[in-house]
């Protein structure tokens, strides 16, 4: 339970877990999020001492399962049910008005019949909303938005209906463990109130967004405009109602003719949270269960930044008395870790890229005493689905005791040499020869592929004997238990190939939104940028009138001397002396002259270039070596930005030193000389 926790804070250690779970974008990582998710409501619920107290709490599984639910791979589903009826019913009816206030319908009609006569209405607006709907235009108008709320209401309802088959398993397994715990943990209330209470959750964590916002959803690729926006809101404020399992009230005495259609709808609602927590198992869902990770071919990777793992690192060592207890396996893991201060001094130079880890189940042996048994089982069943490629029969052990003809012997060979070619054709493809109890690369002694049929037979008959011996398998059903397992492997492989097709699906729904979001953020990043160079153009070109320059000044001898040589600057040019500057505040000290010698020198700023200024120093009528500089309108208000009161021009350049400008004074004059309107 969130006590106190601030929201950066909280975010953060979301950002770390939605991380450690790889943001649940593979069938194992999405498994243990649920786990974890349904586990901590659990928790939750155990420790409030009533239902209104745990209704009352903020949980932080809320907030993974608000990252979860925002998964592009499951925003498909979204689409699906709310898709039709936003661009149906909202934004391809363009007169459509779910207004339930009889004031502001009234005062719309004034407004509209004004805007059509040309002249001043004479109905008074302001009257009390019972007046209001006993105007007999703005009752027929009430009635007419009621009716199309209904309907629309409706329109939701039929698509839940179709829809919900495709809702993201995950979401309904946690609607499911909550009602079960619910249940469990508040057995005086009835099923069918904690059943509205799951639904009313449901609404408000998953349902509710996406309909209030549905481009931030992807149900819809455009903006809303306001009156999109109000009567989503309307839409919304009655299916809310629905789902909380209540009839309108006196705070909304002007929904309450649709109160007879409100209790259908809740009964309705009722009947769809019941389908919608029938589920089956997520071992099955997913094909996992606690011995996955020991008997994978290919160990779990996680992807993680050092940061990252120094900051759980952090976490679980200042919450570990509310983490475990005083024999728990995790307080062994964090005295061998040692402190995360110290492990985190030690890796500073590491950087911040993110690096994998392979998962190894350390604390998982002495759990399963068999690991050696179910290996040898799974070598056996490799075996004698080769040799049943080669030899038929009754039973398998009819095919075992069998004598080898030379036959089979060719059959054998031309199935490697088939293997074999196809290989090279296929370089990429899974081999017959591994990999065939399992998605992943075989990882066995045996190289079946240099062993002769012969040699195979013998293998796997020793293997069953010592499986026989251990209880595995049973030579009196003729050991159809392999043959079993072998069928079950097969149909897993199937199930496994849709769940990676699934996860690849999800990856690649999550690359084009990254992809499409990429595209969106550079037009408008280019967008901005012609905005404001067009903005920069447009100010840098406003000449007003032209200026009066008192003959012989600084200022006007450099100007005529410019017009001379055309070298007159697009934006303009002027000429200050040391002094001069010093005085404005703009120059603070220029290294290798004194104060003395400022009267002497002068600086010139000029712009031949749209928000870029070029500085150079003279004496005289001589440039300083290396005294000039280029400086972008972006540099200066960067360094506004950051708070820096000084910048520093002309150093390492070969010049007489480096000159120090006060950076807000001398934006002050870049402004007032390039910028204003004169």
């Amino acid at each position: 339970k969130e006590q106190g926790m601030p929201e950066q804070e909280g975010k953060r250690i979301e950002l770390l877990m939605m991380g450690l779970f790889g943001f649940a974008q593979k069938r194992r990582e999405e498994y243990y999020l649920l786990k974890l998710v349904t586990r901590s409501i659990q928790e939750e619920a155990e420790h409030s001492a009533s239902l209104q107290d745990y209704l009352r709490g903020t949980f932080f599984w809320s907030r993974l399962l608000s990252a979860y639910v925002r998964s592009p791979r499951d925003r498909k589903y979204m689409r699906d049910l709310f898709g039709p009826l936003v661009r149906e019913s909202i934004f391809e009816n363009a007169d459509l008005d779910l207004e339930s206030d009889p004031m502001q319908i009234y005062r719309a009609s004034i407004n509209n019949e004004e805007l059509s006569t040309g002249q001043r209405s004479r109905r008074n607006p302001d009257i009390s909303r019972e007046e209001a709907i006993r105007d007999p235009e703005t009752r027929d108008l009430f009635v007419s938005h009621l009716q199309d709320l209904r309907d629309i209401c409706d329109h939701f309802f039929i698509l839940l209906e179709e829809t919900l088959p495709r809702m993201p398993y995950g979401l309904r397994f946690i609607a499911q463990q909550t009602f079960n715990t619910l249940v469990a943990t508040f057995p005086g209330e009835s099923q069918q109130h904690l059943l509205q209470v799951v639904g009313h959750w449901l609404w408000k964590a998953y349902l509710a967004p996406a309909l209030t916002q549905p481009e931030m959803w992807g149900v819809i690729d455009r903006g809303l405009s306001p009156i999109h926006k109000r009567n989503l809101g309307e839409v919304s404020k009655v299916l809310g109602q629905v789902y909380a399992g209540r009839l309108f009230g006196g705070d909304h005495i002007y929904l309450q003719p649709l109160n007879t259609w409100v209790g259908e709808a809740i009964e309705r609602m009722e009947e769809l949270l019941v389908s919608l927590i029938d589920i089956r198992e997520p071992e099955q869902q997913f094909d996992i269960d606690e011995f996955n990770d020991l008997f994978a071919r290919v160990k779990p990777t996680l992807y993680i930044k050092m940061a990252d793992i120094f900051a759980i690192h952090h976490l679980v060592t200042n919450e570990l008395s509310h983490l475990s207890d005083s024999d728990d396996v995790l307080r062994e893991i964090i005295r061998e870790l040692g402190s995360a201060q110290n492990n985190e001094n030690e890796m500073m130079g590491v950087g911040s890229n993110e690096i994998s880890l392979q998962l190894t189940p350390k604390f998982h042996d002495k759990q399963d005493p068999e690991a050696d048994l179910k290996q040898l089982f799974m070598e056996t069943k490799r075996l004698v689905l080769f040799i049943i490629r080669i030899q038929a029969g009754a039973n398998l052990l009819e095919i075992l005791v069998r004598p080898i003809t030379p036959e089979d012997d060719d059959k054998w060979f031309a199935l490697l040499d088939e293997e074999a070619l196809h290989q090279r054709s296929n370089p990429r493809a899974p081999s017959a020869y591994s990999g065939m109890m399992d998605d992943e690369p075989a990882s066995t002694l045996l190289d079946i592929t240099s062993m002769s049929y012969a040699e195979v037979k013998s293998a796997a008959l020793e293997n069953i004997l010592i499986l026989e011996q251990q209880g595995k398998v049973n030579r009196h059903n003729q050991y159809q238990d392999l043959l079993n397992a072998i069928a079950i492997d097969i149909r897993t492989k199937h199930r496994r190939r849709v769940q990676r097709t699934r996860e690849l699906d999800g990856v690649r729904a999550t690359l084009t939104q990254l992809d499409s979001k990429a595209s969106y953020l550079d037009e408008q990043l280019q967008s901005y940028n012609d905005y404001i160079e067009q903005a920069m153009i447009t100010l840098q070109n406003k000449k007003g009138k032209k200026r009066f320059l008192l003959p012989f000044t600084k200022q006007y001898n450099h100007e005529r001397e410019l017009a001379r040589s055309g070298r007159t600057p697009k934006f303009g040019s002027y000429k200050y002396s040391a002094r001069s500057l010093a005085e404005k505040g703009v120059l603070v000290s220029w290294d290798g002259y004194d104060a003395t010698q400022w009267n002497r020198i002068n600086v010139t700023i000029s712009s031949d270039e749209v928000g870029v200024f070029h500085i150079e120093g003279s004496m005289g009528s001589l440039m300083i070596p290396g005294a000039s500089a280029s400086v972008p309108l972006d540099d200066l208000l960067q360094a506004q930005f950051d708070n820096h009161q000084f910048m520093n021009l002309f150093r390492g350049t070969g010049g007489e030193g480096g000159l120090k400008l006060n950076v807000n004074l001398f934006l002050h004059l870049v402004f007032k000389k390039f910028y204003r309107e004169e």
